[in-house]
């Protein structure tokens, strides 16, 4: 009994010194970037354990965007996969994110194949309501038989999941503005990255 104590002590204290150490990584790179870069807009995080949950739930939203493109049952006037069909959505969130009807009334002139969209989350900061997230979005694709790929960088409202504890559900979405995108940096070090090296089937 007493050798097993020592091993569940021993692995604690592995486990802890583990996350004392990655934690301090993130938050000195964190710093480094903003001592080297005055200008950005501060690179904040909510912890890893909320960074992933937040990385997570906007990877299953943009599934759903993704997957739009390609639904012909998907239109602005009713649309029964829309984001607001996920798990966990409180009831009084509008049925389409800003970017969603942006991209649906886009999508009313033509059917396409579906995109694939990746992400890097750049910042994380807790309110009231939830969280509120940039996250830059890449989209890969189909221009003709060629894969084209644009990258935006959008602020996302979330909320904590209705229906499952630590999971978050986004509530908004728009694309930065042509005045706030230049402020934010191309290149960075991201607190979660999703749905990395995927793309459409253009052939």
């Amino acid at each position: 009994m007493f050798r097993l104590a020592s091993r569940i002590i021993v692995v604690g204290s592995i486990i802890l010194v583990l996350v004392l150490v990655v934690g301090g990584c993130v938050l000195e790179e964190l710093q480094w970037q903003q001592m080297m870069h005055p200008n950005w807009p501060k690179q904040e995080t909510a912890g890893a354990e909320v960074d992933r949950a937040v990385g997570a739930a906007v990877d299953r939203y943009e599934a759903v965007l993704d997957a739009q493109w390609g639904d012909a049952d998907c239109v602005v006037e009713r649309c029964p996969k829309s984001s607001k069909s996920l798990p966990g959505m409180p009831r009084d969130r509008a049925e389409f994110t800003k970017e969603e009807r942006f991209n649906l009334e886009r999508k009313a002139h033509y059917l396409s194949r579906e995109p694939v969209s990746s992400t890097d989350l750049y910042s994380v900061v807790e309110t009231d309501a939830g969280v509120e997230a940039i996250v830059y979005v890449t989209v890969a694709k189909c221009d003709g038989s060629e894969v084209s790929v644009a990258t935006d960088p959008h602020r996302m409202m979330l909320a904590p999941s209705t229906s499952r504890v630590g999971e978050y559900v986004v509530m908004e979405d728009a694309i930065l503005t042509k005045e706030e995108s230049p402020k934010y940096p191309e290149t960075f070090s991201p607190l979660y990255s999703g749905r990395k090296g995927e793309e459409p089937d253009c052939s």
